[in-house]
């Protein structure tokens, strides 16, 4: 289960070389948890790139979309029955991949992306294993956007854990045991809606979702939207040594940067502090080091 996965490119573009500006994104979709079309999720990694392109300069591009079964997830289970975003990128990485990408996003439901969205996975490249089998596999790889923050500036390749479908503002959805999002009731409940208890909610017919008064035109309020702040947001945390102290608007993050550079919108730097982004901006390639050649004694 899982080891099998189709694979799509992603949209074809013209080849300009090694270009340090264009980070690579690899989707890999479990196809056991709930999913949209993949024009929508080709739809989410373009609004990622557009704004990462507005805070850094630099964008994304979808190189591959992935489909497998890893797995349902259910509070039932123990955790070794539920699928781990983990492992889907190293079974992804080491036996699938057309080409070695920069980020991996890794679509799926469990309690981590059920609860908050998404969090950051654990580089592929960080131990001496994973670094050889890079070598061996893909000798030319460069991480376009190395960090110094958790891996000093090495070739490692990042990843994200991410729930496909996931509402923003919560009015009205109930999550059932599989960690899914279903729009049951008719007013906020369970600090829906930043909190606010007892709102009516508004029903968007054209995608049948439900929304937070005020909500229904954010834009985190669409499929895609959710996406493409994940996407950015996830990856803007490998630039920061803090985790959530490194959010947006955190007091942390104003004592670093001032309540000046805060004035633009939470949703406009992806939910993190601005300096995460100035440290993305000033990102170098890493590339993997030609192993030395051994020398022959006369």
């Amino acid at each position: 289960m899982g080891d099998e996965l189709r694979c799509y490119p992603g949209p074809a573009v013209r080849s300009k070389g090694f270009d340090p500006q264009t980070i690579r994104v690899a989707v890999v979709a479990n196809e056991d948890a709930s999913l949209p079309t993949g024009m929508t999720i080709a739809e989410g990694v373009r609004q990622a790139s557009r704004q990462l392109r507005q805070l850094t300069g630099k964008q994304f591009r979808l190189t591959e979309l992935c489909y497998g079964r890893f797995g349902q997830y259910s509070t039932q289970h123990p955790p070794e029955k539920n699928p781990d975003a983990q492992q889907i990128m190293t079974t992804y990485l080491t036996k699938t991949a057309a080409d070695t990408p920069d980020y991996v996003v890794v679509l799926v439901t469990d309690e981590m992306t059920s609860s908050f969205g998404g969090y950051r996975l654990g580089a592929f490249g960080a131990t001496p294993a994973e670094q050889e089998f890079l070598r061996t596999r893909d000798p030319a790889f460069c991480q376009r956007v190395s960090t110094d923050v958790y891996y000093g500036n090495r070739p490692v390749v990042y990843g994200a854990a991410i729930q496909a479908i996931h509402p923003f503002g919560g009015c009205g959805y109930i999550t059932g045991f599989d960690g899914e999002h279903s729009p049951l009731r008719k007013t906020s409940s369970d600090g829906a809606c930043r909190g606010q208890d007892g709102l009516t909610c508004v029903w968007r017919k054209s995608d049948q979702t439900s929304h937070c008064p005020g909500d229904e035109k954010h834009p985190q309020s669409t499929i895609a939207g959710m996406m493409r702040f994940s996407i950015a947001h996830e990856l803007g945390h490998y630039f920061g040594d803090e985790g959530n102290d490194d959010h947006f608007g955190s007091p942390q993050c104003v004592d670093r940067v001032g309540t000046e550079r805060l004035a633009g919108k939470m949703d406009g730097n992806a939910g993190m502090c601005v300096d995460v982004w100035d440290r993305l901006r000033a990102a170098e390639p890493a590339c993997l080091e030609p192993e030395p050649v051994p020398s022959v004694e006369p």
